[in-house]
């Protein structure tokens, strides 16, 4: 499959679990690019009636067929969620380098759900995913955020999302 690694990790932050399932060939092309293929995700996975800031609510990163090319401007990853602020669909993306990180590491998505006991960093090596506690970092401004979490991995080069004070404190409008 030409620009797919036809796999998605599904994290449960409530029960400390990482779990990996291919994604059918027909929905990778059917819904194709991270927009796509995590809204088929969400619509597909999401509990009727979940409420937006509840832990059943899903947070569910996507990377298309081009992302970790040399196309220009392929470097985009999506965002997809129940959004608390309209309680409808939430869709973002963002570009640089984490997209194609992730597309390297194996994955064509994630799904995250539940909440952790404590706050936590969520560690993808190539192809290995982990959950580390996220000590001092809670609180941190996104900048200062991103150096703990390198500091703390011992490497420059991760690459960090981040939720930042805002999306700490369940801000409806907070961004990754």
């Amino acid at each position: 499959m030409n620009g797919y690694q036809n796999r998605i990790a599904y994290v449960d932050l409530t029960l400390n679990n990482i779990e990996f399932n291919n994604v059918p060939v027909e929905d990778l092309y059917r819904y194709m690019g991270g927009r796509g293929l995590g809204i088929k995700l969400l619509y597909d996975l999401l509990p009727e009636n979940t409420y937006p800031l509840s832990p059943e609510n899903l947070l569910i990163f996507t990377v298309g067929p081009t992302c970790g090319t040399f196309i220009p401007a392929s470097s985009r990853w999506n965002v997809t969620t129940k959004s608390p602020l309209t309680g409808i669909l939430g869709s973002g993306n963002a570009g640089g380098s984490w997209g194609s990180e992730l597309k390297w590491a194996g994955y064509d998505g994630i799904v995250i759900k539940g909440k952790a006991e404590e706050p936590s960093i969520l560690v993808i090596t190539d192809d290995h995913i982990e959950l580390i506690p996220a000590g001092d970092i809670w609180g941190k401004n996104t900048w200062e955020t991103e150096d703990s979490i390198r500091s703390i991995l011992k490497d420059p080069r991760y690459k960090v999302v981040s939720i930042g004070p805002p999306g700490e404190k369940l801000v409806p409008i907070a961004n990754l």
